[in-house]
C-alpha cells in the first residue's frame, strides 16, 4: 500500500456525440424538419470552437543531445527524456528507475559501483553520467543512488557522444537535471510513499522569487527501507538548493549546493550448505552440481559483520554565470568543487565450514 500527495493540472477534454443523439442533446446541431414539398430545404448549423495547448516532449528544448537548445524532433540522435511529472506518476523513486524505463538502457552494479548503466553493449565508464550537464568523473567512482524527488528531468542519449562530453561517452550519456529556481509565483511540493519491507520515500521542496532580482529553490528528500534480511537498512538523503540572481537584464548568477548521503545495502547473499546439513531445503531456487543448496531458516540472516559500513557523503558547491549578449548568443562559465567521502567495512565472501568447525 502506498500513500502519495499529488497535484495535477488536467488538459482539455473533447466529447464526441453520436449523430443519432445530437437532436436530443442539442437541437441547434440537428437538421431542421423537412420542408413541405416544393419548398427549398434549409439547414441550421452552429460553429464550435475548441481551444487547447499542444505540448509534447518532442517540442521541448533539450540540453543533452546538443549545445544549441534543439528539440528532440530537431536532433538526429536517439534521445529519451523522463520529466519529474512522469517519474512521480509512475512511482520512480531513484534515477535508475527512470533510466530503466527508456528504450535500450539498463541499470545495475556492484557493491563498489552501485549505480551503473548499460547501453548498446557498453557499460561502466563507457556510459557517461552528468549532473546538470557537468562531468564530475568516471561513473563507477562518483555515481551513487539518487532520489528522483530533487530532479527536474533525466535525459538519456544513446550512442557515441564523445564530441560533446569528452572521453568515455562511447555507449551513451545520462544527464541528471536538478530542480532550479525560476522567477515567478512560489511553488511547493511534498511527497510521501510507503511500501513493503518498510520502504519510505519522503520529500519536500519549495521555490520562490524573494525579490525583483532573486529567486531561490530548496529540495530535501529521503528514502529508507528495513530490508528483507536482518541488519540491512539502506537509506539515502539528498539536499539540493540554489539561489538565482539577475545581476542585469542579460546577466544571471546561479549559486548552488548539493549534499548526498548514501547508506548502501549490507547484504551480500546466503552461503550454500550441503543437503545433509539443512533443516529445510529451499527448493526451486538454486541448483548445484556439488550437492549444495539453501537452508530455508538461513535465508533471512545477514552474514555480514555486525557493524557494516557502506556509506558515502558527497558535497558539490557550484556557481554558474550566464551572459546573453544577444537573443541567439549565450556565454556561460561554471565553477564547482566536488568532495566525496567513502567508508567501507564489510565481509563480502562467506564459506560454510559445517558442524564442529568443519572437523570430521
Amino acid at each position: 500500500m502506498s500513500v502519495r500527495t499529488r497535484v495535477s493540472l488536467m488538459g482539455s477534454v473533447s466529447l464526441i456525440v453520436p449523430m443519432a443523439l445530437a437532436p436530443v442533446l442539442s437541437p441547434a446541431l440537428a437538421q431542421t424538419l423537412p420542408a413541405p414539398a416544393g419548398a427549398a430545404t434549409t439547414y441550421t448549423t452552429q460553429t464550435v470552437t475548441v481551444k487547447g495547448t499542444k505540448y509534447t516532449i518532442l517540442n521541448r528544448p533539450d540540453v543533452t543531445a546538443s549545445r544549441l537548445q534543439l528539440t528532440p524532433k530537431e536532433t538526429p540522435a536517439s534521445l529519451s527524456s523522463v520529466p519529474a511529472a512522469t517519474m512521480r506518476q509512475r512511482g520512480y523513486s531513484q534515477v535508475e528507475d527512470a533510466v530503466d524505463s527508456t528504450p535500450g538502457a539498463t541499470s545495475g552494479g556492484s557493491p563498489g559501483d552501485p549505480t551503473g548503466f548499460s547501453m548498446r553493449g557498453f557499460t561502466g565508464d563507457e556510459v557517461t553520467v552528468l549532473r546538470d550537464g557537468i562531468y564530475y568523473g568516471p561513473s563507477d567512482m562518483v555515481n551513487r543512488p539518487e532520489n528522483s524527488f530533487n530532479l527536474k528531468d533525466v535525459e538519456v542519449l544513446r550512442g557515441a557522444a564523445s564530441v560533446l562530453f569528452g572521453q568515455g561517452s562511447v555507449g551513451g550519456v545520462v544527464n541528471v537535471l536538478t530542480k532550479q529556481p525560476v522567477f515567478g509565483p512560489a511553488t511547493y511540493n511534498a511527497d510521501l510513499t510507503y511500501g513493503s519491507f518498510g520502504t519510505i520515500n519522503a520529500g519536500i521542496g519549495f521555490g520562490a522569487q524573494v525579490s525583483g532580482r532573486t529567486a531561490v529553490r530548496l529540495d530535501i528528500s529521503r528514502t529508507s527501507m528495513s530490508g528483507y534480511v536482518h541488519n540491512d537498512n539502506p537509506n539515502d538523503l539528498d539536499i539540493t538548493g540554489s539561489v538565482l540572481t539577475a545581476l542585469a537584464d542579460n546577466l544571471q548568477l546561479n549559486v548552488g549546493m548539493e549534499y548526498m548521503h548514501s547508506q548502501l545495502p549490507s547484504y551480500y547473499g546466503t552461503p550454500l550448505v550441503p543437503y545433509g546439513d539443512t533443516l529445510k531445503t529451499l527448493g526451486g531456487v538454486v541448483k548445484s552440481t556439488q550437492g549444495l543448496t539453501i537452508d530455508e531458516p538461513m535465508r533471512y540472516n545477514n552474514y555480514n559483520v555486525s557493524n557494516p559500513e557502506l556509506f558515502s557523503n558527497t558535497y558539490i558547491p557550484q556557481a554558474t554565470l550566464t551572459w546573453e549578449p544577444a537573443s541567439n548568443v549565450i556565454v556561460a562559465n561554471e565553477v564547482y568543487y566536488y568532495y566525496a567521502g567513502r567508508r567501507w567495512q564489510n565481509a563480502e565472501t562467506y564459506t560454510y565450514i559445517g558442524p564442529n568447525s568443519g572437523a570430521t
